[in-house]
């Protein structure tokens, strides 16, 4: 329900930044004498502003704005405007401003905390709630309500989805060649990786893997980074960062973040606190929650406690990176101002046509902002197909291992498609490599040879890959015992020995006999068959007893295994003759007591 117009006299305006002191300013010129509080003592808030944001404002005043000293516009901070404004408001309007901290609420006022200590009670029956994203007047209501045991009045809701909550702002020194070279090549909301595969361009797939890895980084796009030089070899940076980074790795996640920009390492040295602010320091690297929030409603009315009205970031969340907050406060206040009737200095406020009004403003801020996380969002989780297609660009194999273990991460998007598609790479892989393998078995120092060789690494790579993640096949011993066998079918091939064997003991470790359902089992006679052949063509070079019986026991055992599948062994048309004679040579080379039961368990 709408509050009734209503008309009131004395007016309480808590905070003093921009939209607090143009609202204060206008009050004023229309012949009222608001009463300001500033809850702190120097303007340390940090922050850069557009450039013209201060022609913004001169024109909405009718009054030139402009920063003390040689500052350039488009140089300035949010304190910087709040300074030329509070000269403005304090030295030629002689405005009441008090500094002091809001407390409390009384029916016919305010208490203050003064920088005194002192609580002091200040008549007044509208308070505007200018303090910004801290709310400090509307939570104070909503903490009376709820000592009270009431609903609280206010409600605080998310604008849009910020895919990234948590941002720098970092205010630091460094050459100005690399200042230079970020603000050329810096981060936009926009940008996504190279669609075209080119090693240079695909580099910050591994740098991002590290990064997800080094500090929780939780995305597969790049973080963004809006670069506002302050003057020469100085810069202020956003740089969004992970929701839990640790305190001790703020300033290494900023330099690994400006490294993947441009490459390079970029020193840089926090800047010293000037002598003006140095009892309150400016920070330096300071945190902020970039998760923009509306107030509704817009305004709230009692019989207990005078009408408060909030205004500015209060009344909803800016996002200073998209340019998004000082002119859409400005026009708020423009269309309160346009609802308010100002008769023998009193205000009458047309609420009704307020909320309409503001409502509509608002609409447009909170479409602007959820239209930029949504573009975001799309480009921070960047589509799984991409990343499968560019990753084997990548020159160094140790990268594409880093960048494919990162695809297998349960918060890669498609990741199951991902499994399907690099399994339908493996099989094309081995289709190529066998049509060149074929044709040049006889000849293996032919060109064509080589190419089918590249091919095979190219499969087991990515079957490397896969099984390094077979938690995710645990429940379909089929599908693990293909992957595996997959391997050893390639390893062959390449006659990587060692391989063979490291694989099929990942099988058969896994997978007991009494596990094998029946549509495995040829698979897993088949890995028994290929690691019997491994141990075997080993054992040719092998010289010591010791090395040659610990090869018979495990040949011997494999062997026993394949008996109980006589069958499944004749079907499939292994090909017997090829282990045949090495399993004979075998027998002939241990010791005698051995050969009876060998030469049996052949038979």
């Amino acid at each position: 329900m709408l509050p009734r117009d209503r008309t009131y006299k004395n007016i309480l305006v808590v905070g003093a930044g921009p939209i607090g002191d143009c609202f204060v300013y206008k009050l004023k010129q229309l012949g009222l004498n608001p009463i300001q509080i500033e809850e702190r003592q120097l303007r340390t808030r940090p922050g850069i502003l557009n450039s013209d944001i201060f022609d913004k404002i001169s024109k909405y005043l009718k009054k030139e704005v402009r920063p003390s000293g040689e500052l350039s516009l488009s140089k300035t901070g949010i304190k910087d405007l709040e300074n030329a404004l509070e000269k403005i408001l304090v030295e030629e309007e002689k405005i009441t401003r008090i500094t002091g901290r809001f407390t409390n609420l009384t029916k016919n006022g305010a208490e203050v905390r003064l920088s005194s200590g002192e609580i002091k009670t200040i008549p007044c029956d509208l308070i505007i709630d200018a303090t910004g994203s801290k709310r400090s007047v509307l939570s104070t209501v909503n903490q009376i309500y709820e000592k009270k045991k009431e609903n609280p009045p206010f409600q605080f809701s998310d604008v849009g989805k910020n895919p990234v909550k948590k941002h720098f702002i970092a205010y630091v020194g460094m050459e100005q060649k690399y200042i230079d070279e970020l603000v050329k090549n810096q981060v936009t909301v926009a940008d996504t990786l190279s669609t075209s595969p080119k090693f240079e361009n695909l580099l910050p797939l591994v740098e991002i893997c590290k990064l997800r890895r080094q500090f929780g980084w939780e995305h597969f796009g790049k973080p963004q980074v809006v670069v506002k030089p302050i003057k020469p070899n100085k810069v202020c940076l956003y740089v969004e960062m992970p929701e839990e980074l640790k305190t001790e790795d703020h300033e290494n996640w900023v330099k690994a973040v400006l490294k993947l920009i441009i490459h390079e390492d970029v020193p840089f040295a926090h800047l010293k606190v000037s002598e003006r602010y140095k009892l309150h320091p400016k920070p330096r690297f300071n945190i902020i929650d970039m998760q923009p929030k509306e107030t509704t409603p817009y305004y709230f009315e009692s019989d207990d406690y005078p009408t408060i009205l909030p205004i500015g970031d209060a009344l909803i969340d800016p996002d200073y990176r998209f340019g998004i907050g000082i002119r859409e406060g400005i026009n708020r206040i423009r269309a309160l101002l346009r609802c308010m009737k100002i008769r023998d200095g009193m205000i009458e406020i047309k609420f009704d046509s307020y909320h309409k009004t503001v409502k509509a403003i608002i609409a447009q801020q909170k479409d602007k902002l959820s239209n930029r996380y949504t573009q975001r969002s799309q480009n921070l989780e960047i589509n799984c197909n991409r990343w499968i297609i560019e990753y084997p660009y990548i020159k160094s194999i140790s990268d594409r291992n880093v960048i494919f273990q990162e695809m297998m991460t349960s918060s890669f998007p498609g990741r199951e498609k991902l499994v399907r598609d690099s399994c339908s790479k493996i099989h094309q892989a081995i289709t190529i490599a066998g049509i060149f393998f074929i044709d040049n078995e006889n000849h293996h120092t032919s060109q064509n040879f080589q190419i089918a060789k590249k091919y095979y690494e190219f499969a087991l790579e990515i079957y490397l890959n896969l099984i390094k993640f077979d938690k995710n096949f645990k429940d379909d011993y089929k599908e693990y015992l293909t992957l595996c066998s997959n391997v050893i079918i390639v390893s062959k091939e390449l006659n990587d020995i060692d391989s063979i064997l490291k694989y099929a003991d990942i099988a058969l470790d896994r997978v007991k006999l009494s596990n094998i359902m029946p549509d495995a089992e040829n698979v897993f006679v088949k890995i028994i068959y290929d690691k019997m052949w491994a141990l075997l063509y080993k054992a040719e070079n092998l010289k010591e007893k010791d090395q040659l019986s610990r090869v018979f026991t495990e040949v011997d055992s494999l062997m026993k295994q394949l008996n109980k599948y006589e069958a499944l062994v004749k079907e499939m048309k292994l090909p017997l003759e090829e282990i045949l004679p090495r399993y004979d040579a075998l027998v002939d080379r241990i010791k005698p007591s051995s050969q009876g039961s060998l030469k049996r368990r052949r038979e």
